[in-house]
């Protein structure tokens, strides 16, 4: 018996309204599972009935809601009316280790791609829609003003090579027409099933105060990728160097 046991057996109530229902309903086997003397599987049974555990579901159900929906906002409206099914299977799927934002928006990022890979979710704009605000968030977190101060005092011996891609920027891939797709889902509406499809390379920057948003050519933009998968890379054609200028590029 600990305080320690309680405070745990506890937790885990506030997290599941189905937990709730489950002791309601007799499910003693539930406090099993912890160090408890009588007298505190008592409290936490006459505790699931109170009206302050419901409030406490909700409160802890919106702190966790919210930052999945504020920057994973265009993933969550594609989700639609599937989205309450997709949060309930992964909050009952995945222990919570803290409420930081870029954490959870990142648990909950692998959960969806998981929930893709086995069909799960059909949508057929999630997968890409989700890349790229996992990707503009990791942008968002990033200490940009230390970064461009490390990359402005690099030695000019280094600025020939070899090089690597800027950790300013991501390279998302999209299937279907990117600007459209994301236009659509600024202005609340459903994307029109009839986006131009192929294979379309967006290169997101933080070089400058606003991230900026760039289609690039396909071949650029998988040879970026290509030295982002080998990490370094020791080419120097003008092509490349170019690259390099528009701050792509930095050296190793």
């Amino acid at each position: 018996m600990s305080l320690q046991a309680f405070q745990h057996a506890l937790s885990e109530l506030v997290a599941s309204p189905a937990l709730c229902l489950a002791v309601r309903a007799g499910g003693a086997g539930f406090f099993e599972r912890f160090d408890l003397s009588e007298m505190e599987k008592v409290r936490l049974s006459k505790m699931v009935w109170q009206p302050g555990m419901s409030v406490s579901c909700s409160m802890y159900r919106s702190n966790r809601i919210t930052p999945i929906y504020t920057l994973l906002n265009f993933t969550c409206k594609l989700l639609g009316d599937g989205l309450k099914s997709e949060l309930e299977h992964y909050w009952s799927s995945m222990e919570l280790a803290d409420l930081q934002f870029k954490e959870e928006i990142d648990r909950f990022g692998s959960f969806l791609r998981h929930r893709i890979v086995t069909a799960g979710i059909t949508n057929p704009y999630v997968e890409e829609v989700l890349d790229f605000e996992l990707a503009l968030n990791e942008l968002q977190f990033i200490p940009r003003r230390k970064l461009l101060q490390h990359l402005r005092d690099v030695p000019p011996s280094r600025e020939r090579g070899p090089f690597r891609l800027s950790p300013l920027i991501r390279i998302v891939r999209f299937r279907h027409e990117p600007f459209k797709l994301l236009e659509a889902l600024g202005r609340e509406r459903t994307p029109p099933q009839d986006l131009p499809a192929g294979e379309f390379l967006v290169v997101l920057s933080a070089n400058e105060e606003q991230t900026d948003m760039k289609l690039l050519n396909t071949r650029v933009g998988n040879m970026l990728l290509s030295i982002h998968t080998a990490e370094v890379s020791q080419q120097c054609s003008s092509e490349f160097m170019e690259l390099v200028r528009e701050g792509f590029l930095v050296p190793q």
